[in-house]
């Protein structure tokens, strides 16, 4: 069972792990017991959680993905977060392109070591997203930074 506890702005996000204290794999009961409930978007079978900077994908009342936005403060371990220019993303963690959704995607690390291709149980998705680009899914809110799954 992991820690319930509230939502941490400044947490570190682990990629495929943990964004504000939350896990992938936690139950979204747990959250919405120290949270509070929020109305849930559903569609696809996907149920989506909207706080105020961070939103959570839930499928069978697992968390599946976490997205954070601005006023979320936590960065990733190489200090990468929102607000993190395109230069700063690639000189700490690879290259970035475009995926097939049209989605800003870490293509390979700073050493152009190339990574494993999305959808891959080792892959790691991180999509960039630019507040008002035309990049942003319909997913993502106006001014949300990244979204992370495993």
């Amino acid at each position: 069972m992991h820690d319930v506890r509230r939502m941490n702005l400044d947490d570190v996000i682990v990629p495929g792990e943990s964004a504000g204290g939350i896990r992938l794999g936690q139950r979204i009961n747990q959250v919405l017991a120290v949270e509070g409930s929020v109305e849930a978007e559903r569609f696809h079978g996907i149920e989506k959680y909207v706080f105020a900077a961070v939103t959570l994908w839930v499928r069978d009342g697992l968390i599946t993905q976490i997205g954070v936005r601005s006023p979320y403060s936590g960065k990733l371990a190489q200090g990468i977060g929102i607000g993190s220019t395109i230069g700063e993303v690639e000189s700490a963690i690879g290259r970035i392109g475009q995926d097939a959704s049209d989605n800003l995607v870490v293509l390979t690390s700073p050493d152009g070591a190339s990574r494993p291709k999305s959808g891959s149980a080792e892959s790691l998705r991180a999509r960039i997203g630019r507040p008002g680009s035309p990049r942003s899914t319909s997913s993502r809110q106006e001014g949300e930074g990244a979204v992370w799954s495993g």
